[in-house]
């Protein structure tokens, strides 16, 4: 089915690729060059239309992950968790138990991170929060949880910059 809808929609595509410019000012010309480039790239990227046209295959997960969230968030994002940076509800709480080396060589860099951004990142030690951590259903550590999302596994910190900058 999907191919089917591919195969009438990147000709219709290539065919109006001229009139989507319309609404732009631009000279005849300028429209002309316009459209023979919107028409090159969907040519060359048949993909931008393939994605354009695909569901997210994890949109379930994540309607799942962002209600449990609203459901943790005053426990997960208690101003009086422990963690870095100024006082108040953290940005992001990371999951982490005693033993686990990565968690250890982690919270140097959450700490820098929480100074650089000025926020605040919890921390929770998963051995005194059990029923939470269990809640979650993270089944590695490190892991992270932000307002909207579940970050499972160890992840290097500029991914975690690029989350909380969004």
């Amino acid at each position: 089915m999907r191919t089917r809808a591919l195969a009438w929609l990147m000709p219709a595509l290539l065919a109006c690729a001229p009139a989507l410019a319309g609404g732009l000012d631009m000279t005849d010309a300028e429209r002309a060059a316009f459209g023979a480039e919107v028409r090159a790239l969907l040519r060359d990227e048949p993909m931008l239309v393939g994605r354009a046209l695909t569901p997210d295959p994890y949109a379930e997960e994540k309607a799942a992950d962002h209600a449990l969230l609203e459901g943790l968030a005053a426990a997960l994002f208690d101003p009086a968790r422990r963690g870095w940076g100024p006082p108040g509800a953290p940005a992001m709480v990371a999951l982490t138990a005693p033993g686990c080396t990565a968690c250890a060589a982690t919270e140097p860099e959450l700490a820098a991170l929480a100074a650089a951004r000025g926020l605040r990142i919890g921390l929770l030690d998963i051995t005194e929060e059990p029923a939470l951590a269990a809640e979650l259903g993270l089944d590695s550590l490190p892991s992270y949880v932000l307002p909207d999302m579940l970050v499972r596994g160890d992840v290097p910190v500029f991914v975690l910059d690029g989350y909380l900058a969004r």
